[in-house]
């Protein structure tokens, strides 16, 4: 989990050269290990082939002196080939397995091979190529056996044979692969010296954009991108100031109708507050949205306290005015002027009160009004008129 967290803490430019020199070194040394073996392969063909070749003319300009037994043509024949280049030595064996040639080592004419790859060479009926590392010698020698046989008979009358020094060849096999490693290298330190190149070329006007945008989403708006890559960065430097511009549109537009609202809310509440009658509004649930500072001293309730409870809560169970409030939603029809008796503790507390259904821009309904005046005094003076009315028809 910490190196996760270590990992992503890495910035974009330096993952970008990380994975691009990853990927270019081991493109890199698969491409030299594939052209190292071709090219060893094709050095080693090579020397296959000469060796081959050279076999293969020695044993046909021997085969007369094999079948007349004239070693000193022999002789001749393998000194020229043991004076070419590479040739670690030159042997011509006769009919009976003998040596009749071999370079440098005279003592050995007549004497039978019995060494394992002189052995496999003299038992080949096909040309037999092996390679050894000479002891004698200290090298690495390719051995390359040619049996040499008449057209008139199948019996085999002789093997020439030539030892082929490997060294030259390997050494020209480190040098390509030498070769191959500095120019790999090469490659490789331009391959990254690009990736920083182009990282930063791509991760500069991201790092921009990106730094612009958390502006933008901290109010800054007035800010312009320049991006100038021809690519798709700079058209994504173009779109998003398009995305600004227009934003900055849609900022000033919901500034102007936030302070219409603002405005119209001021006024609706001035209204609500300079009314002579109490108004309360409740959602479709029967609970308070609304209590205007009329009905708070009609109703002796403070608006802190009941906006948002049910009427009944509100107002105590079973509640007149919640339950006119009640048929007005379920009817969906409103009531006008009705006179209802609230109990107290101090008193009862009279009102006439209208009722109507609220609804949205679509007609669809939200809730119900209601507009109220206090007539408890208005009451009183009725009952003291009908008293004295009563007084005066007892006198």
């Amino acid at each position: 989990m910490a190196f996760k967290d270590r990992f992503k803490s890495i910035s974009l430019q330096t993952r970008l050269i990380l994975y691009s020199s990853i990927l270019i070194l081991f493109l890199m040394v698969l491409i030299i290990l594939l052209v190292e073996k071709r090219q060893s392969e094709i050095i080693a063909g090579e020397a296959r082939k000469r060796g081959t070749a050279v076999a293969q003319n020695l044993a046909a300009v021997s085969t007369n002196a094999l079948l007349t037994y004239n070693y000193v043509v022999l002789q001749q024949n393998g000194g020229r080939v043991a004076q070419e280049e590479d040739i670690a030595y030159v042997i011509i064996h006769d009919k009976e397995n003998r040596v009749a040639v071999y370079s440098g080592h005279d003592e050995k004419q007549g004497m039978v091979l019995t060494d394992e790859i002189s052995q496999k060479a003299l038992n080949a009926k096909e040309p037999l190529i092996q390679s050894f590392r000479s002891k004698e010698m200290k090298k690495l020698i390719l051995d390359i056996s040619i049996p040499v046989y008449i057209k008139e008979s199948a019996e085999k009358w002789g093997t020439a044979r030539i030892g082929l020094s490997l060294e030259r060849m390997y050494d020209q096999i480190s040098k390509t692969r030498l070769n191959l490693l500095l120019i790999g290298g090469f490659a490789i330190l331009l391959g990254i010296l690009g990736s920083i190149f182009f990282a930063r070329r791509i991760v500069r006007p991201i790092s921009k954009l990106v730094d612009t945008t958390i502006s933008a989403a901290k109010g800054n708006l007035d800010l312009t991108m320049d991006i100038r890559t021809g690519d798709e960065i700079e058209e994504l430097s173009r779109n998003f100031n398009y995305m600004i511009g227009e934003i900055r549109l849609q900022r000033t537009e919901l500034e102007k109708r936030l302070r219409e609202i603002t405005s119209l809310k001021a006024y609706a509440d001035d209204i609500l507050a300079s009314m002579t009658n109490g108004l309360i509004t409740v959602d479709l649930d029967n609970r308070i949205v609304t209590i205007n500072e009329m009905a708070e001293r009609i109703l002796g309730k403070n608006r802190e306290e009941i906006e948002g409870c049910l009427m009944e809560q509100a107002f105590g169970h079973p509640s007149p005015l919640g339950q006119m409030m009640v048929e007005t939603l379920s009817c969906e029809k409103g009531i006008f002027h009705a006179e209802m008796e609230l109990k107290k503790m101090e008193g009862s507390l009279w009102l006439t009160v209208s009722t109507s259904l609220l609804t949205d821009g679509v007609g669809k309904k939200m809730g119900a009004l209601a507009v109220f005046q206090d007539i408890t005094e208005i009451k009183a003076l009725e009952r003291r008129l009908r008293q004295a009315d009563r007084l005066a028809a007892l006198g």
